[in-house]
């Protein structure tokens, strides 16, 4: 049975702090978030982040996810940008090269 999905996009950019990664990812399971694609990434004391969440499982919406991720932003001086997912194909005029 296919469940309609519930899509975010959650981006994250700052210096690298410890345990960063895992703070934000409890924070998403504590409101029972299912995170279904993650690229992380810290070098040279640079982190980034890019998290696809799926919130159909849960009874807290996107606000919910914002006010929580909000109060990490501000701890750790980071960027975190929030939006909806839209998974798309690609335009049909774009190559895909390998070197």
């Amino acid at each position: 049975m296919k469940t309609k999905r519930n899509l975010f996009s959650v981006s994250a950019f700052g210096l690298y702090s410890h345990g960063l990664m895992s703070l934000i990812t409890n924070r998403i399971f504590s409101l029972h978030g299912n995170i279904v694609d993650v690229e992380e990434s810290s070098r040279r004391g640079l982190f980034s982040m890019f998290l696809v969440v799926d919130l159909s499982t849960s009874t807290y919406g996107s606000s919910d996810m914002l006010k929580a991720l909000d109060a990490i932003q501000s701890m750790f001086d980071l960027g975190i940008r929030t939006e909806k997912y839209v998974a798309g194909r690609r335009k049909a005029k774009k190559r895909l090269m390998v070197l």
